[in-house]
């Protein structure tokens, strides 16, 4: 492994597949606690980051390693190498569900506890990632997922930290507090406080510098939120579906009952092929 000290600021390297990953910092900190500004300062400062939204907007192929390492409770070793390759860092869901053994396969790692107001990181989990999961448990959402493939990583948001951290959200607030400070303990109790940083986004460069040992950037800390992405993207596949399984059929009935030749119909199947394409197409758009 490459120490630490001898990274420069850089941007994010070309992915290097089939080496086995060489991780020099492991976020332990839950969704939504800034893990995307943390996973943007790290690609500045070390290199590649892995987050969440790599498994759920750019690899979907991703998050079937995630959900058979969940059923088998261990980590697969070629997937690992595979998926984590070239990475030089992970935060955020899901490498936070396997953050003590991620820190076992790389020991000289140090350890970054992303942390904010429990109550605000309820909040902030309802109104964004929670709103698209309350959208797609409902029909026809579940057949537009399940027809283009995002099955899978909402399965993956779902199977969270402990397997339980949606449900103690949606409890209430107490609930919600309760998980988050427990989550807190345990990886202040696993990880050795040499090896820790617990850390608020809005500390800046300063004291994640100075844990990383690495000069401070001469830019702003990134202040980077994804909640507009993540409603614009609900919202898309709310229409979506609705068009897809509803609209659409409705109009190729009325549409083959008016014409009512064989011609026909298969202009129109044709028609309904290429409209699915389309919207294919066009959520793969929305998700970059």
């Amino acid at each position: 492994c490459t120490p630490l000290h001898e990274h420069t600021r850089q941007t994010v390297h070309t992915i290097m597949k089939h080496k086995t990953p060489c991780l020099e910092v492991i976020g332990a900190g839950l969704s939504r606690t800034g893990t995307l500004s943390l996973k943007t300062a790290l690609d500045i400062l070390v290199g590649p980051c892995y987050h969440g939204s790599i498994p759920t907007l750019e690899r979907h192929g991703d998050c079937n390693f995630w959900n058979k390492s969940l059923a088998a409770s261990q980590l697969d070793e070629k997937g690992y190498r595979d998926v984590l390759s070239g990475y030089k860092a992970a935060v955020d869901f899901p490498c936070v569900l396997w953050y003590k053994e991620l820190l076992s396969r790389n020991p000289e790692a140090k350890v970054i506890l992303t942390i904010r107001d429990p109550r605000k990181w309820q909040a902030s989990c309802l109104n964004s990632v929670g709103r698209y999961l309350d959208v797609t448990e409902k029909w026809p959402c579940t057949w537009f997922h399940t027809l283009f493939g995002l099955d899978i990583p909402r399965d993956a948001i779902i199977k969270l930290p402990g397997l339980n951290m949606w449900e103690a959200i949606r409890d209430g607030e107490e609930s919600a507090t309760d998980y988050f400070n427990r989550h807190v303990n345990e990886v202040k109790k696993h990880v050795p406080e040499e090896k820790l940083l617990v850390f608020e986004v809005q500390e800046g460069w300063e004291p994640l510098c100075k844990f990383l040992d690495l000069p401070v950037p001469d830019i702003p800390f990134p202040r980077t939120n994804d909640t507009k992405r993540i409603l614009l993207f609900t919202t898309v596949c709310f229409l979506m579906s609705w068009f897809t399984f509803v609209v659409l059929p409705l109009l190729l009935v009325f549409a083959g009952l008016y014409l009512m030749d064989k011609a026909s119909l298969l202009y129109l199947l044709v028609a309904l092929g290429l409209v699915i394409l389309f919207v294919k197409l066009y959520v793969i758009s929305v998700l970059k």
